[in-house]
């Protein structure tokens, strides 16, 4: 969920959040100067469906249909291996 908030004179805040899990999995709130692209927060509900799914961890800059990894050494080392 996204939502934009007048923080103080002339000055926009935007605050997100990601639940998953059956917990808060990430908040974020900051001045329109650093407002992230919905892009990204897109990204990480795709990769938190997956984990949810599949049970694998997604690198920096994964997107729907990329290959995952395991979440543990082995997993991090074939995915290196193959990318």
């Amino acid at each position: 969920m996204l939502n934009r908030l007048q923080a103080g004179a002339g000055t926009y805040a935007c605050g997100g959040y990601l639940a998953g899990l059956g917990s808060l999995q990430r908040s974020e709130i900051c001045t329109a100067l650093l407002f992230s692209r919905l892009e990204r927060k897109m990204r990480m509900v795709d990769a938190l469906q997956h984990f949810e799914e599949f049970g694998e961890v997604c690198p920096a800059n994964w997107s729907k249909g990329k290959d995952a990894m395991e979440a543990s050494g082995k997993g991090v080392a074939d995915y290196l291996s193959k990318h």
